[in-house]
């Protein structure tokens, strides 16, 4: 079932389980095809349960054996294919944000990691990067320099192009926890105005964390901004 339909034809309050009215959509994850994996949905207590279908019309509140993706994946193999930029943020707000002012944008579930603990990210949403330009941006903290670094490292050698941008470079007044949001908020906020982001990214990708890669050896260059 497409998503379009699946979503018309359901519930985000889940009465089927007893789920009580609250919960809000937050994200659907679809595959290449537009299949519908598994849904994140915000609880008022700022929790994220997720769902999957159980193919009767209901949901299952887990994603067991679901394949993850990353989120807005046929938007971002479409981008790929047509040889746009692609921007990897931190979460579902900015990833939308930058869709809104018409810049392809995707993160994967569940965002970054705690600091020190394994990151999110895995092999599979690399390998649907082949061949792309891409820009990491983290959020201004530990956690999310460290989910950044993750990126690009699993990224080089196998995206065609790998930059990070680290905000508080560009945005000096960046807030500790500062996202791309907050900068588009500080002034870069109008919809006309995607050219001059795109081209902010472009000017200011800086570094991809050069000394810390530099153990990827021969496949370094490539990740390098021109």
């Amino acid at each position: 079932m497409a998503v379009s339909r699946l979503i018309q034809n359901s519930s985000f309050v889940g009465r089927s389980t007893g789920i009580s009215a609250g919960l809000a959509p937050l994200s659907i994850l679809s595959d290449a095809s537009g299949e519908l994996l598994f849904q994140v949905l915000r609880k008022p207590d700022k929790s994220f349960p997720q769902r999957r279908p159980d193919g009767h019309g209901g949901w299952h509140w887990n994603t067991k054996g679901v394949r993850k993706v990353l989120y807005r994946l046929p938007e971002v193999i479409e981008a790929i294919a047509n040889g746009q930029r692609v921007v990897i943020v931190e979460g579902e707000k900015d990833r939308d944000r930058m869709w809104s002012i018409g810049i392809p944008a995707t993160c994967n579930p569940g965002g970054a990691s705690k600091t020190g603990q394994k990151t999110k990210w895995r092999a599979e949403y690399t390998e649907t990067l082949r061949g792309a330009d891409i820009v990491v941006i983290g959020d201004h903290d530990a956690a999310g320099a460290a989910h950044a670094h993750s990126i690009a490292q699993a990224s080089v050698g196998i995206a065609k192009r790998v930059r990070v941008l680290h905000l508080v470079e560009h945005w000096p007044q960046c807030p500790r926890g500062g996202d791309v949001s907050d900068y588009l908020d500080a002034g870069h906020t109008r919809e006309e105005q995607a050219e001059r982001v795109v081209a902010d990214l472009e000017a200011k990708c800086a570094r991809l964390i050069t000394a810390e890669i530099s153990a990827l050896g021969e496949h370094v260059a490539a990740a390098h901004c021109a």
